[in-house]
């Protein structure tokens, strides 16, 4: 009979091994997103595009309209809107990844706004488009981006990147690959 600790080590081998297969590749996941959406809020007739790989990492993009020129003029518009109260679980902005971007002074098109890692990517995303409390435990923050009526004629795009055969190491993995990325992208919402 092995021991905890003999199964613990074996673990971390295990994961040891797998980070160091996906080393070099995930620096290529950002390259390797594929676009699967893009929609204007309020839209209610927008339906979520059917994800044939589900598991992987998921991004959420906000389209900077052009009435702005740095990142501040936008941040100060947008921070308002999004801090609307809607009762609710939700993301927050992210003081210090804000300050990131604030530093850079480039105000791109498409700003990183959100970014998750899910086993079921498109029931994810249903979550966190959605405007009825029902589709959402207690225990869940999502984004509710249909709930949030200051955010109209917002434009968001979603990109995803499907990683398979990851099943049996999701919980290993899945968060490194997360952290990595967040770091890398600084979306302005989150939990961290």
């Amino acid at each position: 009979m092995k021991t905890l600790t003999d199964k613990i080590n074996k673990k971390c081998i295990k994961l040891k091994n797998l980070l160091e297969i996906l080393g070099e590749e995930k620096y290529n996941l950002l390259k390797n997103s594929k676009e699967i959406c893009q929609f204007t809020l309020p839209n209610k007739n927008f339906i979520l595009p059917k994800i044939d790989k589900p598991t992987g990492i998921y991004f959420f993009e906000i389209k900077n309209n052009t009435n702005f020129k740095t990142f501040k003029e936008w941040i100060d518009n947008f921070k308002p809107k999004w801090e609307e109260n809607i009762n609710s679980r939700t993301s927050k902005l992210i003081k210090y990844r804000i300050e990131h971007h604030l530093v850079q002074n480039e105000l791109k098109e498409w700003i990183p706004f959100y970014i998750g890692v899910a086993k079921d990517i498109e029931t994810r995303l249903r979550r966190h488009m959605s405007e009825n409390e029902n589709d959402c435990s207690n225990t869940t923050s999502a984004l509710k981006l249909r709930r949030r009526k200051k955010l109209k004629n917002e434009e968001f795009r979603i990109k995803i990147v499907s990683i398979e055969n990851i099943e049996e190491n999701y919980d290993m993995i899945m968060p490194a690959i997360e952290l990595y990325l967040r770091d890398k992208i600084n979306p302005i919402v989150g939990k961290k």
